[in-house]
């Protein structure tokens, strides 16, 4: 059941989620069992209505319910996920304050003080970062490129692209909350809410044409 929800469902669920729903769909399926031993047990005369092909319509019926049972539990592990999105998608859309309660996102919730490092330049792009609260600095070998405030959010190339990240990333304030957004999660976010994705490659381009601008501003006059 494990390699069947790892190669069918459309997410890369975590093991423990995946562990989860075969768990769900195992308890269904052996409950199921235990009522038809029950109900064959104290109903000899069960299938009488069908003759001689009761047993092709039980095991039809069984079937049936294990398809139900395997798909239910699927179902269960996807929208786990799909929930925690759900909630993740309205640290992109400009409502994040004020719009939900803050105890939603108290678990995804992690926090830092000044000059934590948060990731470092060469490490796996694994995740993205939401900044709830504080400031971060943004580091390329000892130098600080940009200081990225409540908002705003790094790290999405190098999960986007799976390559090192090609800087670092410091808290810069005493304070400092963020949210950790999973490749996965991301990956539901963007394949749901076409706006955002907009949004998103609006605010990446903005991102290169304030880089272009500030090394050009570097370069000597010839």
């Amino acid at each position: 059941m494990a390699i069947f929800y790892s190669v069918f469902l459309p997410l890369r669920l975590p093991v423990f989620k995946l562990i989860g729903a075969c768990v769900i769909s195992g308890v269904l399926i052996i409950t199921l069992r235990e009522v038809f031993t029950l109900v064959i047990g104290t109903s000899p005369a069960y299938g009488q209505t069908f003759g001689s092909l009761k047993v092709l319509f039980v095991m039809i019926v069984w079937v049936y319910y294990c398809f139900l049972v395997i798909l239910f539990g699927a179902e269960v592990a996807v929208n786990t996920e799909k929930r925690n999105a759900l909630l993740m998608k309205y640290l992109f859309t400009g409502h994040f304050h004020g719009s939900l309660p803050a105890a939603l996102f108290a678990r995804f919730v992690t926090r830092s003080r000044q000059g934590d490092i948060i990731f470092e330049e060469g490490d796996t792009g694994d995740a993205m970062f939401y900044i709830v609260s504080g400031a971060v600095d943004i580091i390329r070998g000892d130098k600080c490129i940009r200081t990225m405030t409540a908002g705003n959010y790094f790290g999405e190339i190098s999960m986007l692209l799976g390559t090192p990240r090609s800087a670092g990333a410091r808290s810069a304030s005493e304070d400092t909350e963020l949210i950790a957004i999973s490749q996965t999660n991301f990956d539901i976010i963007l394949r749901e809410n076409a706006p955002i994705v907009l949004s998103l490659l609006k605010e990446m381009a903005g991102r290169l044409k304030d880089t272009d601008e500030s090394l050009s501003a570097r370069q000597p006059d010839s």
